[in-house]
């Protein structure tokens, strides 16, 4: 007997693929400048209309094995990382347990935070328009919810002022892209969410340097491991989705740093 659960679980991965699918299509038609509703999609490669049956998440993909059916040419995988990503993180929901509003909330920071790493990951910046839109739906949500009036808007200047300065004084290293994002993340998590997310985000890149260090020693000539440069965008979205799912207890995680830090001092 199939247990309930599983039903559940299809519940939320099936809108999930398909709203997946439609987050690649802002992931690769925002950077370009063009609309997201006209023209239809098409393959770039031979600009040939996709037909109903080409467009099947998941699906269309592996019976394709990730290529055009009219010309033969590769699918770019960004399409297939954005349906399979977003489907698992639907079907992590029901399992959070966190009610319908938070749910909603999730849902949508993550309908951004997808297409904005993705983007950042090819193209090394955060489009406006998404964060923008971001900052203005966190701020409807924050002045909806149980807190006061200004904790979005305290959130959003704790994160823009802090990144928006480093970008100013080093500008090579932080783009103004990310100073608007995790303006936008404050306007969901708070003041005191941005600075987890900054502690969570900042521990994940470097943790992710690891691998280049270890690569650069057994390999000869490319990129030193310490002058690599990795985008920064996608960390802060991991960074604020888990503060969101758990919030509070990464201060904690936080202050046991700091105490090993004065005690070692000491």
């Amino acid at each position: 007997m199939i247990p309930h659960s599983f039903f559940l679980e299809l519940l939320y991965i099936l809108p999930g693929l398909i709203w997946g699918s439609f987050l690649g299509v802002l992931a690769d038609r925002i950077p370009r400048k063009e609309s997201i509703l006209s023209p239809p999609s098409r393959c770039l490669s031979c600009q040939r209309r996709l037909s109903p049956f080409d467009l099947i998440p998941l699906w269309s993909w592996i019976r394709a094995k990730g290529t055009c059916r009219y010309c033969g040419e590769k699918i770019d995988p960004h399409l297939l990382v954005s349906e399979v990503s977003t489907g698992l993180f639907f079907a992590i929901l029901p399992l959070l347990r966190t009610g319908f509003r938070k749910e909603l909330l999730l849902v949508t920071f993550f309908s951004f935070a997808l297409p904005l790493s993705l983007i950042d990951l090819r193209y090394r910046r955060l489009p406006h328009p998404l964060t923008w839109a971001a900052s203005f739906l966190g701020l409807v949500f924050g002045w909806s919810g149980p807190e006061s009036f200004f904790w979005p808007v305290w959130g959003f200047l704790a994160g823009f002022l802090v990144l928006g300065l480093i970008s100013i004084l080093h500008p090579k290293g932080m783009g103004m892209g990310d100073a608007f994002w995790i303006g936008a993340i404050g306007t969901f998590v708070g003041p005191l969410g941005v600075v987890e997310t900054l502690f969570l985000s900042s521990a994940l890149a470097i943790f992710s340097l690891f691998p280049l260090f270890f690569i650069s020693r057994r390999t000869r000539g490319g990129i030193p491991w310490y002058k690599a440069s990795l985008p920064f965008g996608p960390y802060l979205s991991i960074g604020a989705l888990l503060v969101m799912i758990d919030p509070g207890h990464w201060i904690e995680a936080l202050q046991s740093v700091a105490w090993i830090n004065d005690s070692l001092q000491r």
